[in-house]
């Protein structure tokens, strides 16, 4: 049971809006052509390998070097999901999703494991319902591969950053046996997702959409409110996870959950004011170049606390 709430506290921190919209899968795999099926092997190995990394530095307690770079980034997430609530429902969505958010996160771990493992399963699902009928042929092999590599590694390097003070305060919670299978399991689930997103974008043609899955369900009505309502609850897992790694951060400086959110809430939706777009545009380049320092910092200290 612990293993199966670990996987489901991973994929929901991973899957969040732009990633369940399809917009995350269409810039950096399916730009690439046929191309994007190896690389999502390829990022599928990496992110393994780094998963595994970072869960493991958290239960043994490594020393982070450059841990205040995952603060910020963690910092920008929550407010970019902020400001998504916004974009998506308007001010009614926006204090829906803050007061859901408080409840979960001060309930501790236990409800942000609980809330993930309802809410995860659905959103495979639902998205899986979306893109199957739209899937052929999938070729592994082509030319090209070689210019996709830095993104699909880019967007490792992108993912592990945004969810690392995440990884960081559940790894402590598992045996090295549950987080090597949960590892591997969830590792799997999203390379599928990944392939299986890619061959319905391609053969459906939508890339250039804003929102590429929206766009798959259009043609059917409860599946395309279905979707929405996808794309609210992978931002909001997503903004739960990041609330708890940052109140689990500000646990130094005070032990009443209640303040830490209030004041953590208060700072990232003072910064969710700039709009979901300005952040995404100029705060996530930012967190593009600080995920590879981030995560070169994370593998020398795993493998000097080895030694």
């Amino acid at each position: 049971m612990k293993t199966f709430l670990l996987i489901a506290l991973i994929l929901g921190s991973f899957i969040g809006a732009g990633f369940c919209s399809g917009r995350e899968v269409a810039s950096y795999f399916v730009s690439y052509g046929n191309s994007a099926y190896l690389m999502a092997i390829l990022f599928g190995v990496l992110f393994y390998i780094f998963l595994n990394i970072f869960l493991l530095c958290a239960k043994n307690k490594t020393q982070i070097n450059t841990s205040v770079i995952c603060t910020f980034a963690t910092i920008v997430i929550t407010s970019s999901m902020l400001a998504g609530a916004f974009n998506l429902g308007g001010v009614v969505l926006y204090l829906v999703t803050i007061a859901i958010a408080i409840i979960i996160c001060y309930g501790g771990i236990g409800n942000v494991s609980k809330f993930s493992a309802v809410l995860v399963p659905i959103m495979l699902v639902i998205i899986l319902l979306t893109c199957i009928p739209s899937v052929r042929q999938i070729t592994l092999f082509h030319n090209n591969i070689i210019y996709g590599i830095p993104s699909a590694i880019n967007y490792l390097f992108f993912n592990m950053l945004t969810m690392g003070l995440f990884l960081f305060s559940i790894g402590k919670n598992y045996t090295k046996k549950q987080i090597k299978i949960a590892s591997i399991i969830s590792t799997i689930i999203i390379t599928l997702l990944i392939i299986i997103m890619c061959s319905a974008i391609i053969n459906r043609g939508v890339d250039s959409a804003s929102m590429p899955i929206l766009q798959l369900a259009n043609t059917n009505y409860i599946l395309n409110v279905c979707i929405k309502i996808v794309v609210w609850f992978a931002l909001l897992t997503t903004l739960i996870d990041s609330l708890h790694s940052l109140m689990d951060k500000s646990a130094i400086y005070s032990d009443n959950k209640l303040l830490c959110i209030v004041v953590i809430l208060s700072v990232c939706a003072s910064i969710s004011m700039f709009g979901f777009v300005w952040i995404v545009t100029n705060l996530y380049r930012v967190l593009g170049v600080l995920g590879i320092i981030f995560c070169i910092d994370v593998l020398y200290c795993y493998l000097k606390n080895k030694r």
